[in-house]
């Protein structure tokens, strides 16, 4: 029985959640070509394909029918950017990690105490989130983590 928690405890995500996968969607034209996508291979071979919308020291923000994941580096082989190249934009975003494990991207706009929340502002779209900090993990700010 020990060996067995100890297995589970070896595998279980570094920032205490696993990736999400992203809604299946289905092409209405089967026959079109897909658009160019950024790809992360993860440990086990899977691939992930989508737009790479963000970076820090823990993890990847990618966008991918407008729905936002994050994806541990820990859990990355390789990464494939549709450009060929990494763009630069990447650690100059700010992400808050929900304890849900969802992630918000962009700039957050403000950090209050009373009360104790947090506005991003999305970097893909015209959309600004308000979230308290008691239900925040994590805040990453120009890709390093930040204490709140």
């Amino acid at each position: 029985m020990r060996v067995l928690i100890t297995l589970a405890l070896l595998s279980m995500p570094v920032l205490g959640f696993a990736y999400q996968p992203f809604t299946s969607v289905q092409s209405v034209c089967e026959t079109c070509p897909n658009p160019k996508s950024d790809v992360l291979t993860l440990n086990d071979g899977n691939k992930i394909r989508g737009s790479i919308i963000g970076e820090n020291t823990a993890f990847y923000v990618m966008l991918k029918h407008l729905e936002v994941r994050a994806i541990q580096k820990t859990e990355v082989q390789t990464v494939e950017y549709a450009g060929g190249t990494k763009p630069g934009f990447l650690a100059s975003q700010d992400q808050i990690l929900l304890k849900t494990g969802h992630v918000l991207n962009g700039e957050i706009t403000e950090d209050k105490e009373k009360p104790a929340l947090f506005q991003v502002r999305s970097s893909h779209g015209n959309v600004s989130f308000v979230v308290f900090k008691s239900e925040v993990s994590k805040v990453y700010k120009k890709g390093l983590e930040s204490s709140f």
